[in-house]
Formats: structure tokens, sequence, C-alpha cells
């Protein structure tokens, strides 16, 4: 009685073990949809001026002036400094 008592057990316990390993390994990659939830994709491009070679400046509507570069080999954008226009008056 003891030993197909343990002896079941020892079956539940392989077979946790191995539904524990396959649910971690298991291919979980989801498709995620990414919208814009109806905002304009256009860029207002008339707050914008090149301030230097693939360097240019943004102002928007809070007056914060925000400076970027421009990277053409890796296509990147990075922002390099933001400030408000009301700090140099």
């Amino acid at each position: 009685m003891e030993n197909t008592v343990s002896r079941e057990l020892r079956n539940i316990r392989i077979c946790l073990i191995i539904l524990i390993i396959v649910i971690a390994f298991w291919d979980r990659e989801k498709t995620v949809e990414i919208t814009d939830h109806g905002s304009d994709p256009i860029v207002n491009t008339s707050n914008m001026t090149q301030v230097g070679d693939n360097t240019f400046a943004y102002k928007d509507e809070s007056n914060q002036i925000k400076i970027f570069k421009f990277n053409p080999d890796t296509n990147e954008i990075k922002l390099i400094k933001e400030f408000y226009t009301n700090e140099y008056e």
C-alpha cells in the first residue's frame, strides 16, 4: 500500500515538473497592434528650424524648444537639449 502511494505521488511530481517546463518554454509571442488612436500623423514642420548639419530645433505650443540630432546612418533622431523660452529672457 505504501509503495503504490509513493509511486503515485512520484508520478504526479514528474508530471507537474514536465508541465512547468512546457509552460515556461512555450512560445508566448503575441502580435501587438499599435494604433495612433485617431491622432493626426502629420507633424507640424513650421515650428522646426535647421540649426546645423543634421541638427534641428522644434518649438511646441508651450514655448518649449527641443534640439534634436539626426543620424543618417542609423536613421535615428536623438534629443540633445530641451528648455523653455522664458529661461533665456
